[in-house]
């Protein structure tokens, strides 16, 4: 048995499991069609057109298939999405939100609003933007692991999300959370299609940048891991270091980042906030190319200080770049100024985008790095 039809069936049987709670409105789930993951764009004649990744396990495999629907409102494209199926439509199981980028420019409310309130959409699916003409052309990609693209995508953005610390991936319920609680912008990984041996894939790239809940641009790789830096959400990856004290050609030297935890504090200066970014991180030698001994406390300390000295300077352009290009307060200061500065905060009135882009915010990194031994037998 394939892992997509494990999976499919662990969601069925999970479903199953419904009535057991007492469910008033139970069906039979043998009546019913899996959607595993949505893409929304835009038609030409101005309607929304949702394509709907469909699961359904036969006896040898899970087969998916694309049904596409349009409506005035995401809502009539789901209901939409019905009239073209056998079945009736289990949408509790969507994997993936994937927002074409012309929806995404006109705005997020319409589709968090409903992606909220559809009791069946569950609060965890992971929302994303589509670097391509239209997020369908991410449902047609190859998998390379499984049948079912909705499923592959959706353990992309979680491995870089959670283990390589690419983007910050926020689940909808933080989504929402952002977008109502006042003095945070949303940012959404952003996706796009590449070939691997002849296939079309897709993989992560970057970060899309909202500004009053509308698309306004894209963060780099870089910029992503600068950002959960600020955000506190480092929890792997690598980040490189050039030593310019090795003479060898052979300078850089890969640190394998552990973990990170960042202290946000602001603080009035006259009748303007300013904040300090107080970012400390741990990591350990992941590959030395510089041959050079790094347990020596000289030569450690001389590396955790250029590993303080990249990470600020990433986060400091970073914010630079978002303050100046975007307006966007991606990072949450605002959140935390409203939280510690309340009689400011009161006393503002509303617009914070604006004290945002001219905010005063001063960075500084520590970086801990755990062993840093030589494999002399190399050099």
């Amino acid at each position: 048995m394939s892992k997509a039809k494990r999976t499919v069936l662990f969601l069925l049987a999970a479903a199953c499991l419904l009535p057991l709670c007492g469910c008033w409105d139970y069906r039979d789930i043998e009546d019913m069609s899996v959607a595993m993951g949505m893409a929304i764009d835009r038609t030409k004649d101005g309607d929304y057109l949702l394509t709907t990744e469909v699961a359904e396990p036969d006896e040898e495999e899970a087969e998916a298939y694309r049904v596409e629907a349009k409506g005035r409102t995401v809502a009539e494209c789901m209901e939409n999405t019905g009239k073209k199926l056998e079945k009736e439509v289990y949408w509790a199981n969507v994997q993936v939100f994937l927002i074409g980028e012309e929806v995404a420019k006109e705005g997020l409310m319409p589709l968090v609003d409903i992606a909220e309130r559809q009791r069946e959409l569950r609060p965890t699916l992971r929302l994303a933007v589509s670097k391509e003409e239209t997020a369908r052309e991410l449902l047609e990609t190859d998998g390379l692991s499984t049948e079912i693209v909705s499923m592959e995508l959706s353990g992309v953005l979680k491995n870089c999300g959670e283990k390589m610390s690419k983007a910050s991936v926020p689940a909808l319920y933080e989504v929402v959370s952002d977008m109502t609680g006042g003095g945070k912008d949303v940012s959404l990984p952003a996706l796009k299609k590449v070939v691997n041996e002849d296939n079309e894939t897709a993989e992560l790239d970057g970060t899309a940048v909202f500004a009053d809940n509308r698309l306004a641009g894209y963060l780099t790789d870089e910029e992503s891991r600068a950002l959960l830096f600020v955000q506190g959400g480092v929890k792997g990856g690598t980040l490189v270091i050039e030593d310019p004290e090795i003479s060898d050609v052979r300078r850089q030297v890969t640190l394998q980042l552990i973990r990170s935890a960042t202290d946000i504090r602001p603080e009035l200066t006259g009748t303007k906030p300013a904040v300090d970014v107080r970012i400390r991180a741990e990591a350990a030698v992941g590959e030395n190319g510089a041959g050079t001994d790094y347990n020596a406390r000289d030569t450690r300390e001389r590396l955790e200080r250029l590993a303080g000295e990249e990470v600020a300077r990433s986060v400091e352009d970073l914010i630079r770049k978002v303050q100046l290009e975007y307006g966007a307060d991606i990072f949450g200061f605002g959140s935390v100024v409203k939280d510690r500065l309340p009689g400011y905060w009161k006393r503002r009135g509303g617009g914070w985008s604006e004290a945002f882009k001219d905010l005063p915010v001063n960075v500084a990194a520590e970086v801990d790095i755990l062993g840093g031994g030589l494999i002399k037998e190399l050099y």
